[in-house]
């Protein structure tokens, strides 16, 4: 498969991410209503956080939507660079050296995150649980479903911290 279409391809998905991230960092509300809309369910069904403690849910949200988009602006912006440069294998590590320090944070933040889900999977799925944009029962089976979901996004994690820094390790 040619580079340039593998470039496109990830230039689509982290404008996705991009997308999500931004929503997410500015109009967390908004956000929930599109995660109900692109899951197909009804946004009327979403509950309204009532107490005064809910209002501090927006802060995570705001927090992973501003990692969410800094990934992917970080990501496109290595796919955009590699293709200026007419390289067409994608180092990861940009040539600078806030670059590398950048990589060197990124991957030691991914690395430890993964070790962490995979130590603790239960913690993302009860969070995940409690903050359900409509309020119903999750089911035994779909826990089931989002422990391995949650143990393979921490092995993903996981790779990708150690590629990271190998590549880190080795530009250097």
């Amino acid at each position: 498969m040619p580079h340039g279409i593998i470039g496109i391809g990830l230039l689509i998905v982290m404008n996705f991410v991009i997308f999500n991230g931004l929503l997410m960092l500015v109009a967390a509300n908004k956000h929930r209503r599109f995660l109900m809309w692109f899951q197909g369910m009804d946004p009327r069904l979403e509950r309204r956080p009532q107490r005064s403690r809910d209002r501090g849910l927006d802060l995570g949200r705001r927090l992973a939507g501003m990692g969410l988009a800094s990934m992917g602006i970080y990501i496109a912006s290595n796919v955009i660079r590699d293709a200026r440069l007419n390289r067409p294998e994608a180092s990861g590590t940009p040539v600078s050296a806030e670059g590398h320090v950048l990589s060197w944070i990124l991957g030691c933040f991914s690395l430890v995150s993964g070790i962490f889900v995979l130590f603790n999977p239960d913690w993302i799925i009860q969070w995940s649980k409690k903050h359900q944009p409509a309020n119903v029962e999750v089911p035994d089976q779909m826990m089931n479903m989002w422990r391995r979901g949650a143990i393979f996004f921490g092995v993903m994690l996981l790779l990708g911290g150690l590629y990271t820094l190998w590549n880190v390790l080795s530009a250097s």
